[in-house]
């Protein structure tokens, strides 16, 4: 016989797409629209398992299933995996109709399977909020393709991820995101900075010792990858990680199994490694600096993150959030960048990327007194560029900008850089590049 599945969802589209989903696993499905019905459902008729949709990890939800737990204690509660990014994939369907890679199998539905008890514990534990998917900025192609590739990653709990980007694109924060919006998210994150350690403590650290092992070793010491058993290993700039140490790190990943330094056990771990680098790891390669069997082994899947120079559109999303992050810091109350620094903050390169920018804002804030961070409030190699040369025409158009703003504060260098809107470095800069000075 088949099993019988109570769905509950308050959407219409999605009891719609949820039931097609649940049926193509083999299942038989009963609808209902809120958890209020779920009590009376319940006690009328037996169910093999309680479906959860979309949002409804909720109080009323918790109040319903209390209730269930009263007189069908051993019913079981399912929810579907990452539902708020199941949901935007889910809009991008025509009439939410059918597609098979997003189908829930019967095996993902026991793996995301609770006893009553156990789930109503569960809403008690949330993941740390900035690493949740909706709090991701971004909707430029680069960035869609990113939460489209780390949706995949934790849906189906890859194992070994690298993820590769320049400094300050966030790849910590996507390894932390990777982890704790997915399956082992209650089980623990270690993060690992290869470059921070030099070679024998960074074996240490990583795959422990026993007693006795070094003249340092008073006693036994389980490693880092011991600890993150049953969660996920960090390894952050992995290209700076010693050959001796890639050897053995490429063999726990293939067996997972380690030997701590000095032992003869071999001790199992589950762990899923997300490594991290902002080199290209095929040159490093080429060069004979990085192993290639690792890094076949760890480009098992790959999430390339964007340089911001790349996603302008994610310029403005990015500056209002860190205006309000800065706001609650600061306890400010500035709502918005006058025009000219907005520019500034369009034509500039952003080297650092995302996290140069946060460091842009900020400085304003810390400058700006009013509502609005002018452009002058900006770290001063945001306000003349390196290497920038101005065109011909367009330079003949500056200097005679400079000179009227110098005629008006009869030849006031400060009182000009506040006319003009820039620091009075920027304006001496500008004021020798025309000779004006």
């Amino acid at each position: 016989m088949r099993r019988i599945v109570l769905l509950v969802e308050k959407d219409e589209r999605f009891r719609r797409f949820w039931r097609r989903v649940l049926e193509k696993a083999g299942l038989e499905v009963v609808v209902i629209s809120s958890p209020e019905e779920m009590v009376d459902t319940v006690r009328k008729s037996p169910f093999d398992f309680i479906f959860l949709g979309r949002q409804q990890r909720d109080t009323a939800t918790l109040n319903c299933l209390r209730k269930v737990r009263e007189f069908m204690q051993e019913v079981t509660v399912a929810a579907p995996l990452l539902p708020e990014e199941l949901l935007k994939e889910v809009e991008a369907i025509e009439d939410f109709g059918y597609r098979a890679d997003l189908a829930l199998t019967p095996d993902a539905v026991r793996l995301e399977s609770r006893t009553v008890s156990e789930f109503i514990a569960l809403f008690h534990e949330k993941q740390p909020d900035p690493y949740r998917f909706e709090n991701f900025i971004g909707k430029s192609p680069g960035m869609e393709k990113v939460f489209a590739l780390m949706t995949r990653a934790v849906r189906q709990d890859v194992s070994t991820v690298l993820v590769t980007g320049e400094t300050g694109t966030g790849k910590e924060l996507v390894a932390r995101a990777l982890h704790y919006n997915g399956r082992r998210a209650r089980q623990p994150f270690i993060d690992v900075n290869c470059s921070a350690l030099p070679e024998q403590l960074l074996e240490g650290e990583l795959f422990g010792y026993e007693k006795g092992a070094f003249t340092d070793a008073k006693a036994a010491k389980p490693g880092l990858m011991e600890m993150a058993d049953g969660g996920t290993l960090f390894l952050d700039e992995v290209s700076e990680m010693q050959p001796s140490v890639q050897a053995k790190l490429l063999r726990v990943i293939e067996t997972r199994t380690l030997r701590r330094l000095g032992g003869v056990e071999n001790i199992q771990v589950d762990v899923n490694v997300v490594a991290a680098t902002n080199r290209d790891l095929r040159s490093e390669v080429a060069s004979w600096r990085f192993r290639e069997d690792l890094y076949h082994r760890l480009n098992v899947f790959n999430i390339a993150l964007p340089p911001l120079r790349e996603r302008p559109g994610d310029l403005i999303p990015l500056v209002e959030h860190f205006i309000a992050r800065n706001n609650h810091k600061f306890q400010k109350n500035i709502r918005s960048l006058s025009p000219a620094a907005y520019r500034l903050l369009r034509t500039y390169r952003w080297p650092g990327n995302v996290r140069e920018l946060k460091n842009a804002i900020e400085h304003a804030f810390i400058l700006a007194d009013g509502d609005t961070i002018l452009s002058r409030h900006l770290p001063e190699h945001l306000q003349t560029p390196a290497g920038v040369e101005v065109p011909g025409m367009l330079g003949a158009v500056e200097k005679k900008v400079l000179e009227d703003a110098l005629g008006r504060s009869a030849g006031n260098q400060t009182r000009a850089a506040e006319i003009l809107g820039i620091s009075r470095y920027a304006l001496r800069r500008r004021l020798k590049k025309h000779g004006l000075l």
